[in-house]
């Protein structure tokens, strides 16, 4: 793990030194979505190797990213409910408090980040072996929580939890990508294509609770069909991309390879 931990760590970092240029240059829709996608992917990866790491090392590097990871947060929110306003046809603007938050992380950006140590790895164990032991346990845990929401009607809370489920099982999916094969990427684009529509769902939920929207019931009435066209779309995707839990804790078991 000593090389393809330090490799991933430094790949992800990569990526946020990357966006951080870009999004001082300009803070559009793309440049900040990509922040913190780099952001978040970062702060996975710290959160997967932690027990390689050590909690000290993960902890005080996701400390020192937090206030980027939530000021990009909150841009991006309001890019996300400004766009459902504008497909639902509503009058409703957030310019102005997209303003106050771009400012606020304008000022985040303009913090110098230096490149973090490298971590002290101390185990030699291989990575196909943390992959086959790991991957099967979060693919078993991930389809039994979801059968579950996909036989009953669940509340949005819990969907949100087992979207939030599915991105650290998909980022660590994108981590060990390097040990498996094509295989593996088209499990990821399932995961990808039901977070999407979980993540669909919550954004409704979402802009349902601002103060203005809700007033507004033709746009509450808009959000709660748009809800249920959603809720829909993750039973169909769930019936179709997550049949048996078996197939994919067989491919993680069998697959990884020594890179």
């Amino acid at each position: 793990m000593r090389q393809f931990v330090s490799a991933q760590l430094a790949n992800r970092w990569t990526q946020v030194t990357a966006e951080v240029e870009r999004s001082r240059a300009a803070l559009g829709v793309d440049e900040v979505h990509d922040l913190r996608v780099a952001l978040r992917r970062y702060n996975e990866a710290l959160r997967l190797f932690e027990p390689w790491t050590g909690r000290r090392y993960a902890k005080a590097l996701r400390e020192r990213m937090r206030p980027l990871r939530q000021t990009a947060g909150e841009v991006r929110d309001l890019d996300v409910a400004a766009d459902l306003l504008r497909k639902a046809e509503s009058a409703i603007s957030l310019e102005a408090r997209r303003a106050e938050a771009a400012a606020k992380l304008a000022e985040a950006l303009a913090v110098e980040y230096e490149p973090p140590p490298a971590p002290l790895i101390l185990t030699a164990e291989p990575a196909a072996d943390v992959a086959k032991a790991l991957l099967p346990k979060t693919a078993k845990a991930y389809f039994k929580t979801g059968s579950k929401l996909r036989g009953s009607d669940p509340p949005d809370d819990q969907l949100h939890a087992f979207r939030i489920d599915g991105k650290h099982f998909r980022y660590a999916l994108e981590m060990f990508l390097p040990l498996y094969g094509p295989a593996l990427e088209r499990r990821i684009g399932s995961l990808r294509k039901i977070q999407g529509t979980l993540g669909d769902l919550n954004d409704c939920a979402v802009l349902g609770l601002m103060p203005e929207v809700r007033e507004d019931e033709p746009l509450l009435s808009w959000l709660r069909e748009r809800s249920e066209k959603k809720r829909r779309e993750f039973r169909e995707v769930w019936d179709s991309d997550f049949r048996s839990a078996r197939t994919w804790m067989a491919y993680f078991r069998r697959w990884a390879r020594v890179v």
